[in-house]
């Protein structure tokens, strides 16, 4: 279970000095630190009502834990180190869970690679 972006000056600081990347479904503010994998959902009231936003909020979390899983599962990759920060477009609540991993997966994917780059 991945734990929560604590604290108002790190997430200034994810926001601030954080690398973008983004999908059909998800955007993703990823900074690398040496802690642990830690996450912040930033899904704001423009998304819809409080219940799409917490039901979205759920989704995400979840997939973040499958993918993150999945991740660690792979020899010689380990577990993801680092905070980020998911919003989420509306596309978030109907989008088949299975393919949100997918996503998921692919942008934590790239962080690691491009991290890795310098």
């Amino acid at each position: 279970m991945t734990t929560s972006v604590v604290g108002r000056s790190a997430f200034l600081a994810l926001r601030k000095d954080g690398m973008r990347f983004g999908s059909r479904t998800v955007r993703l503010v990823y900074r690398a630190t040496d802690d642990d994998f830690r996450v912040a959902f930033a899904i704001g009231r423009s998304f819809g009502h409080a219940v799409d936003r917490n039901r979205a909020r759920r989704r995400l979390r979840h997939a973040v834990d499958e993918a993150v899983r999945m991740i660690s599962d792979q020899p010689g990759l380990g577990r993801p180190t680092g905070d980020a920060l998911l919003s989420a477009s509306r596309r978030a609540l109907d989008v088949p869970f299975d393919e949100l991993v997918t996503e998921l997966t692919g942008l934590l994917a790239r962080t690691r690679s491009r991290a890795s780059l310098g």
